[in-house]
């Protein structure tokens, strides 16, 4: 997920993503995407989210 101002900029995320693709190993791009997030403020909160989600089951068998 790509988020930031400079993705603003014309021509910016193509030419980031084609140099990306050059250095880069070819199996890196295989299993997954890359994507502009369509909501940057929220990015890492919606990360934060995830991550507290996951651990949920930990600290509910910890509490027991």
């Amino acid at each position: 997920m790509l988020a930031g101002g400079t993705l603003a900029y014309p021509g910016y995320v193509d030419a980031a993503l084609s140099a990306a693709r050059r250095w880069t190993l070819p199996e890196l791009w295989g299993p997954g995407r890359v994507a502009v997030d369509p909501e940057p403020g929220t990015l890492v909160l919606r990360g934060a989210m995830t991550v507290a989600h996951a651990a949920m089951p930990q600290v509910r068998a910890a509490g027991s």
